[in-house]
């Protein structure tokens, strides 16, 4: 039986470790990285996606870029449908130099990229001071997941 030094058993033992720590390491980051995540996603249209729990949610830069109007801003915009029950999401902030004191109806007209109309949804803002922001949820029983684009209109 061959016995081997305390400097070749160490070295033996930190070579394991290494490889051990290598391999674990490429397993948990290719598991819970971005990458995985885009390959859990799957492109349905020119611009949706549709993930595991079969929400379809739209990835145009177009649609998904802040939007401005004469009194309003909408901001972090997110577009998603399920069910043929479309989602638009985001902040609405008052932008037009006063307070707005009773509620307004605008209207969210979709779009392709031609700028043709898809469909148009309203949306209720309650009374908001100038500068004050909140959320802006408005649905719609329709499929506008591959819109292009969308405009406010007041």
């Amino acid at each position: 039986m061959k016995f081997y030094n305390k400097k070749t058993i160490s070295f033996i033992i930190i070579f394991i470790l290494i490889i051990t720590i290598g391999v674990s390491s490429f397993f948990f980051f290719k598991g819970n990285g971005k990458a995985s995540e885009k390959d859990e996603l799957l492109k349905v249209s020119e611009y949706a996606i549709i993930n595991n729990e079969g929400v379809k949610i739209n990835v145009s830069e177009k649609l998904n870029t802040d939007k401005k109007s004469s009194e309003f801003s909408i901001s972090n915009i997110r577009l998603t449908e399920k069910d043929n029950d479309t989602l638009l999401e985001g902040t609405i902030t008052n932008i037009s130099g006063k307070d707005i004191l009773e509620e307004r109806t605008i209207k969210i007209k979709y779009v392709d990229e031609k700028g043709e109309e898809l469909g148009i949804v309203y949306v209720v803002i309650m009374p908001l001071k100038n500068g004050e922001t909140t959320a802006l949820i408005t649905s719609a029983t329709s499929d506008y997941s591959n819109a292009y684009d969308f405009m406010i209109i007041e």
